[in-house]
């Protein structure tokens, strides 16, 4: 999942668009050179424009953004 993705909340008819994406790492000085343990998303739910943190696993995509094309 990318920033800009339709998803949806996985057991749940709950939408939003994914605003950020983090990496949660093993470690905690420089997450770069960690193991990735998780993803994790900022969400905008569109039901109540709220957005919260959620794991990749509670996710599910709907449709990708739109992207720019690189070269």
């Amino acid at each position: 999942m990318q920033v800009g993705d339709l998803i949806r909340l996985r057991g749940d008819k709950t939408m939003g668009i994914v605003l950020k994406k983090n990496r949660i790492t093993r470690s905690y000085d420089n997450p770069e050179a960690g193991k990735t343990l998780a993803m994790e998303y900022l969400v905008k739910l569109v039901t109540d424009n709220k957005a919260a943190w959620y794991i990749q696993d509670s996710l599910e995509l709907v449709n990708e953004g739109r992207r720019s094309c690189q070269k």
